[in-house]
């Protein structure tokens, strides 16, 4: 079974994003994972050090066609984790 702490690393999210960071003391967001659920896999801030999501976007064609049209690259992944 796949470790979920290879999929999102609060610790690396909140080091990487600062203002994610404020914002949850803040109370803004729950915690950076909530952040990332409802905008940072749509801006492309990577989950954790092991999925680069502009290198993943890059290196898959369709991909930016998908995005554009309200997938993010995590949503993709998801999908075809599903499909394959």
């Amino acid at each position: 079974m796949l470790d979920a702490n290879l999929l999102f690393d609060a610790a690396f999210y909140l080091n990487q994003n600062p203002g994610v960071a404020a914002a949850v003391e803040q109370g803004v967001f729950s915690s950076g994972f909530d952040h990332f659920l409802k905008f940072g896999k749509c801006e492309g801030r990577n989950p954790s050090p092991f999925f680069d999501s502009n290198f993943y976007a890059a290196q898959n064609p369709g991909v930016a066609e998908a995005l554009a049209t309200g997938f993010s690259v995590v949503d993709l992944t998801t999908l075809l984790n599903l499909v394959l």
